[in-house]
């Protein structure tokens, strides 16, 4: 399952995939409880989201009083998002390269 190597473009793709989703939801899930009881009837607050100058901002505000906040800046966003999806290309590339050498010999 884990071998790079008997990947097909797909499954990177997929791995990518999940690398995102798993990333956002780390990224909020301190905030997932408060949105929850946020949702609910007779709750009152409101949350947002904005992205600046200064990177993304991300709050939930309960009864007028900011409960929790996040701010990523943009070049720590730009590494998490790029580089771990990368690396990984880069290392199924060599396998897919070291596949094809060795089917050649064979």
């Amino acid at each position: 399952m884990f071998r790079l190597s008997s990947w097909k473009a797909g499954r990177l793709l997929l791995a990518w995939a999940v690398y995102w989703v798993g990333l956002a939801l780390i990224t909020v899930a301190p905030a997932i409880p408060i949105l929850w009881k946020l949702s609910g009837s007779g709750a009152k607050g409101s949350s947002s989201v904005s992205f600046g100058d200064g990177g993304l901002l991300m709050s939930v505000t309960v009864n007028a009083t900011q409960v929790w906040s996040q701010t990523i800046p943009l070049s720590l966003m730009a590494v998490w998002i790029a580089v771990p999806p990368l690396v990984l290309w880069a290392l199924w590339l060599r396998a897919q390269t070291k596949r094809r050498d060795v089917e050649l010999r064979t």
